[in-house]
């Protein structure tokens, strides 16, 4: 895929074109998010992670700083950039700049979850 900038912008067609693969990744991101979280509680000590993550003590950060910022706020900006007719860019970046800060929250929050059940709650 050929990118084409004029003057430090980006055409309409390649915006709308990467916001869209954006979109789908996002989407595809959540799919394979649920598909884990319904895999993990199959186990006694999976079930324990998934529940501190999805209503327990790691709840908040997960809701905030995966689904919303990570995966609902990008999806977005995204929508909203490419509605736009004068495009901004500033606005995709921000939507790249929550996909990354969410997978960084779900990697930081999925080792959260398991250290109490491999370990103990001692911790």
């Amino acid at each position: 895929m050929a990118t084409s900038w004029r003057g430090g912008r980006a055409s309409s067609s390649t915006f709308n074109r990467w916001s869209r693969i954006h979109i789908g990744l996002v989407a595809l991101e959540l799919g394979v998010l649920l598909a884990w979280l319904g895999l993990g509680s199959g186990s006694p000590a999976g079930g324990t992670s998934v529940d501190m993550l999805v209503s327990g003590s790691l709840a908040p950060l997960f809701w905030g700083a995966v689904v919303v910022v990570g995966l609902v706020g990008p999806v977005l900006a995204f929508i909203v950039e490419t509605r736009q007719r004068g495009h901004n860019a500033g606005l995709a970046l921000a939507g790249d700049a929550g996909v990354l800060a969410g997978g960084l929250a779900l990697r930081y929050l999925v080792l959260l979850a398991a250290v109490p059940v491999l370990i103990g709650p001692a911790l």
